[in-house]
């Protein structure tokens, strides 16, 4: 009797369709690529402004979303790279390969400014020596002060 419950149970769940969240749902794998060396560019990402979705891609270009049966506007992004705009229709599993050209980017000039005055105040329970410039060029070998 036991044997019977369990064969129907099996038997019924078998044959209830899947539920309509799973129903039209595919896989979309891809690679973005650079369009000059055909790497794969890592972290590249793709902007799905319909869904609200932003995938990003792994340090070989490789990217996977699922998606329901549709059609998306897609804008596929890397820095250093021009952006790529794309309309993907999709109706089943499918892959894609998007191709990126590379595009300079000028940044802005960064200045680094040095503070070449000695600080007399530390905060550190032993003694502190400040060497100048002169002291360590007229030194002919590394030594400790006398101090540690």
């Amino acid at each position: 009797m036991r044997l019977l419950v369990v064969g129907c149970l099996v038997v019924c769940l078998w044959a209830v369709p899947p539920s309509a969240s799973a129903q039209g749902r595919h896989t979309v794998r891809g690679q973005i690529t650079d369009a000059t060396t055909g790497r794969g560019i890592a972290s590249a990402w793709l902007e799905l402004p319909d869904p609200g979705q932003t995938i990003v891609a792994n340090h070989d270009g490789w990217f996977a979303v699922q998606l329901a049966a549709g059609r998306y506007q897609v804008l596929v992004r890397a820095l250093g790279y021009k952006s790529s705009d794309a309309a993907w229709l999709v109706s089943g599993d499918t892959t894609v390969v998007v191709t990126l050209q590379v595009d300079a980017i000028a940044l802005q000039t960064l200045e680094v400014q040095v503070d070449r005055l000695a600080r007399r105040t530390r905060a550190v329970p032993w003694p502190v020596r400040t060497l100048d410039r002169e002291s360590i060029v007229n030194s002919r070998q590394p030594s400790l002060p006398s101090t540690c």
